[in-house]
C-alpha cells in the first residue's frame, strides 16, 4: 500500500461545468482510494475497466463502469432506491499514474473525467 498525491478533474460538456482536487490517496496494488469533499472514492483499475465508487456520508452510492466503446450503466443505491442510468464510455485511456473518460451519462450528458496519482 503507498500513500499517493492525487489530482482528479471533472467537466461537465454541456453545463460547461467543472470541478477539480487535489489531496492524498491510497493506492494498493489496483485501486485507488481517496475522500473527496466527505465523499469515499474508490477507483478499481483493471486492464480494459475501470470501476469507480462514489460513496456519500448520507449511506447514497454511485458506481460506474467504464469500459472504451461500450453501453454499461451507472448503478444508484440510497434514499430513494435503487437506480440504473445508461452510461456510454467513447474513450478510455490508461497510462502509469493517469485516467482520462469521455463517456455519455443518460444518452446525453457528456463528461470528461481526469485522474493522475503519483
Amino acid at each position: 500500500m503507498m500513500i499517493v498525491t492525487v489530482h482528479s478533474f471533472i467537466q461537465n460538456k454541456l453545463e460547461n461545468h467543472s470541478h477539480s482536487f487535489e489531496g492524498k490517496g491510497l493506492f494498493n496494488k489496483k485501486t485507488l482510494s481517496f475522500i473527496e469533499n466527505e465523499i469515499h472514492m474508490e477507483l478499481q483499475i483493471e486492464k480494459d475497466k475501470i470501476v469507480l465508487k462514489r460513496r456519500t456520508e448520507k449511506k447514497e452510492e454511485f458506481c460506474f463502469t467504464f469500459q472504451e466503446k461500450k453501453n454499461t450503466f451507472l448503478l444508484y443505491c440510497g434514499t430513494i432506491g435503487n437506480l440504473q442510468i445508461p452510461l456510454y464510455t467513447e474513450r478510455l485511456i490508461q497510462e502509469n499514474g493517469k485516467i482520462e473518460i469521455d463517456y455519455i451519462l443518460n444518452e446525453k450528458e457528456k463528461f470528461f473525467f481526469k485522474i493522475i496519482y503519483e
